[in-house]
């Protein structure tokens, strides 16, 4: 007898998977393309913020170094000023083109250019004057009003275009959105069609497998006597018979199975042990990075108080604010070790306070109240430093009632307590819990959550505890702040790392 023809499912399968593949990458690759310009479309707006953030920066600078300029006569000085210059005219012509895009915002660059057209100019005439007398002083106090407009003027602009180009960008992504979705409608349409043809294709192969099953059922029955199967409609079909000559690998593969869990059941165990070096490394480098968050900000403000003292103060309080920066100075150059002794953290904190006295006169107060005892306990650097300047900045500082901050460290059971207490603006209870949560701070209050985040981290990887700081306060009543170092336990880990 005659075999008949037997046809190729695989054909019919690969030809109908090969038109899929094709719409999607096509597909794929359009919607690509798209998506790259919409993201040059906004890196090209982006550049633009940039340098319009680099303007105001620019403006700023031009009136610092005028300002130095007048003061000191410097050579260096006047290049910088003349080199900042071309810097601004740099930006405007680079940013001229895109910002006329938007009607509001050319509105604001041409004021700007305009108010920078008459700052330049009265910058360089005062600087061509010989001496220095009240007309010349009251052409600077004009520059310096005309400088805040410009800052306030620059910071419109970035507004404005930023406005700009979101719009803009919300339009090109709702296109390409929409794009997007036709794309994805077509591709489903395509997948449909292809189902149905598979379905009419695979009608006759689920026929002839039901045959097959009826076999498979026997041997399930451990019939092992039945006749070879022969298929007459696919050739694919054909190699159904050779899996029941490999049923008896199926304990191999079972043992393979086993092997394979075994195998991931030790990589595990083994990147577990990595992620716990990891982490212990990621600890070092955050202690290390959180020492250094401290300095740069602290004398940035106390040089600025200098600087301030120095033109209207008498030389005998500029003498003293001067010897106490320099005493905190040398401290923050020397310093190497994680933990100093307690009494060489309060001096650091007498110094700063001498700063503070200075440059808020007699309107806060300072009490201390200290147990000569522990001079020589080691603590965490700075921590006390940052509770007091916390108090005066975001507490005390700008009341209208006498302010005043009591410092206080006794010894309670096992351990030192250091609390430092105002009578200031206080702290909402909400604050206080994204505080010490570490949650996300409002905007207003950022610097005072990460000056006391600071502590509460620093506290965690020494003594691997949570509960060393804690917060009372109370709207307009004032806060008390409060940390608790373990004595004995401080006392080791200070030998462990300052050797």
């Amino acid at each position: 007898m005659k075999r008949k023809a037997k046809r190729s499912m695989g054909t019919t399968i690969k030809l109908t998977f090969a038109i899929i593949i094709i719409i999607m990458s096509i597909i794929f690759l359009y919607s690509n393309i798209v998506k790259s310009r919409v993201v040059q479309e906004y890196d090209a707006s982006m550049k633009i913020n940039i340098l319009l953030s680099d303007l105001s920066i620019e403006y700023n600078n031009m009136w610092e170094l005028f300002n130095t300029y007048i003061k000191n006569n410097s050579e260096e000085t006047y290049h910088r000023y003349i080199e900042t210059n071309m810097k601004i005219n740099n930006i405007i012509n680079i940013v001229t083109p895109h910002i006329k895009e938007d009607k509001d915002s050319s509105i604001y660059l041409r004021n700007l250019n305009s108010m920078y057209a008459w700052f330049k100019e009265e910058m360089d005439l005062v600087i061509t004057r010989e001496e220095l007398n009240l007309e010349t002083y009251e052409q600077i106090m004009n520059i310096r009003t005309m400088n805040y407009y410009i800052s306030q003027h620059s910071s419109n602009l970035m507004s404005s275009y930023l406005q700009h180009t979101n719009s803009n960008y919300l339009k090109v992504l709702d296109s390409y959105k929409i794009l997007e979705s036709n794309l994805y409608l077509l591709l489903a349409i395509t997948i449909l069609v292809s189902i149905f043809i598979i379905i009419i294709s695979t009608d006759n192969i689920l026929r002839t497998v039901k045959r097959l099953s009826v076999s498979v059922r026997q041997l399930s029955d451990a019939n092992w006597d039945i006749p070879d199967l022969e298929v007459e409609s696919y050739n694919e079909l054909d190699y159904f018979a050779e899996t029941f000559n490999h049923m008896k690998n199926s304990i191999k593969t079972y043992i393979e199975e086993l092997n394979k869990a075994s195998e991931m059941e030790m990589n595990y165990q083994k990147e577990k042990i990595k992620n716990i070096e990891k982490d212990k490394i990621i600890r070092e480098t955050q202690l290390k990075a959180l020492k250094m968050q401290i300095n740069p900000h602290f004398l940035f403000n106390n040089l600025n108080t200098v600087s301030r003292m120095a033109m209207f103060e008498n030389a005998d309080k500029t003498v003293e604010l001067i010897d106490a920066v320099a005493k905190i100075l040398r401290f923050n150059l020397s310093q190497k070790n994680d933990f100093i002794l307690l009494k060489d953290e309060l001096e650091i904190v007498k110094a700063f306070i001498l700063i503070q006295r200075i440059k808020f006169e007699d309107t806060i107060q300072f009490n201390y109240t200290i147990d000569e005892e522990l001079y020589d306990l080691y603590i965490p650097p700075m921590i006390i430093q940052l509770l007091v300047e916390n108090a005066i900045k975001h507490g005390v500082s700008g009341i209208k009632k006498q302010g005043w901050i009591k410092i206080n460290v006794s010894r309670k059971n096992a351990y030192c307590v250091i609390s430092v207490e105002d009578n200031g603006f206080g702290i909402s209870k909400d604050e206080i819990d994204r505080i010490i949560n570490r949650k996300e701070m409002d905007k207003s209050n950022y610097s005072t959550g990460l000056g006391i985040y600071n502590i509460i981290l620093r506290l965690q990887i020494y003594f691997n505890r949570e509960d060393l700081l804690t917060i009372e306060s109370e709207k307009n009543v004032g806060t008390k702040v409060e940390i608790l170092i373990p004595i004995e336990e401080s006392e080791r880990i200070a030998k462990s790392i300052n050797s």
